[in-house]
């Protein structure tokens, strides 16, 4: 009888979990469709691309043709590198929907008494958010020097994927959809819904499981390899603080300095200052609560000294 409850449970798990990914997927496919449906009505050099990319496709009428896997696969890039101009509009939209949809559930787990791991007991100090901050960033770094060692013909097809995301004519307007929006939305997915489902149940299937989702939704082999070792990072965080926003505040921290460090420091100059300011702030934060270990232990150690007086 318990193992048909602990597997109807499981079941039913699995299906929420999948509700999240589910509507994750969809909401982006949508946004994609409808900023490419309403370029196809309004813009007229879209239009003229959109002929020029499919045209070779799809030269022979349409019920002619033989429809292959590796033929959707090719229509699919060819439909990604049209729509690569507009990544940040889907974004956007797709971003406010998520977002509105995760206060919902968020609201309705409240409601129906469900275990979720938004712990607003906690309250975090500003020291604690700060060091949030400075890990992302250190995160981002660590990121970097690791790329810096991949041969220059692999790293191609990530320059473009990702240099589509961190760079945009207006890059105040990149950083609130890519550096603050999306890792919000994204937290709410992967760690607030889909670790959120399985959590109590084994923490590090759990941990696992989301962080392969997470770096399976980013698509790029190398993308795939670091954001894995991020969701972990961002799934074992949310799982000892029992709440998602230091993962919020980790994640928007990693995502805003690549599109700062990118978009305004262009040279070494600025970012060597930048580097020197993280490295400063971080080492004020250790030295203060090395300081105030230090005290806590004095006091400790000067109580029981007085206990065994007595």
């Amino acid at each position: 009888m318990n193992e048909k409850n602990s597997l109807a449970e499981f079941s039913k798990l699995s299906l929420k979990s999948a509700k999240w990914l589910i509507f994750y997927v969809l909401t982006q496919v949508f946004s994609s469709v409808l900023i490419f449906f309403h370029n196809l009505r309004s813009n007229k050099t879209f239009v003229e691309r959109f002929l020029k990319i499919f045209a070779p496709i799809y030269k022979e009428k349409w019920y002619k043709q033989e429809f292959s896997i590796e033929k959707n696969f090719k229509v699919m890039n060819l439909f990604n590198e049209l729509m690569e101009n507009f990544l940040l509009e889907t974004l956007l939209i797709s971003g406010v929907i998520i977002l509105c949809f995760g206060i919902m559930q968020i609201k309705n787990n409240k409601k129906n008494n469900e275990v979720n791991i938004d712990n607003k007991d906690i309250n975090f100090t500003g020291w604690q958010l700060i060091l949030f901050l400075i890990t992302g960033v250190a995160f981002n770094i660590l990121i970097s020097i690791a790329i810096g060692f991949i041969p220059k013909d692999i790293m191609e097809s990530y320059d473009v994927l990702v240099g589509g995301v961190i760079t945009s004519d207006i890059w105040l307007f990149n950083l609130i959809i890519s550096g603050i929006l999306t890792p919000i939305v994204e937290e709410l997915i992967f760690r607030y819904g889909i670790l959120g489902c399985f959590i109590h149940i084994n923490p590090t299937l759990a941990v696992i499981y989301q962080a392969l989702l997470f770096a399976t939704m980013h698509g790029n082999p190398i993308q795939m390899i670091y954001t894995f070792f991020l969701g972990i990072a961002f799934g074992y965080t949310t799982y000892k603080t029992e709440s998602i926003v230091p993962a919020i505040f980790l994640h928007i921290s990693l995502n805003s300095s690549t599109i700062i460090s990118v978009n305004i420091f262009k040279n070494m100059e600025l970012f060597g200052l930048f580097y020197c300011i993280f490295v400063i702030l971080f080492s004020v934060y250790i030295a203060n609560n090395f300081v105030k270990i230090k005290k806590v232990r004095k006091i400790k150690n000067k109580k029981n000294y007085n206990k065994r007086s007595i």
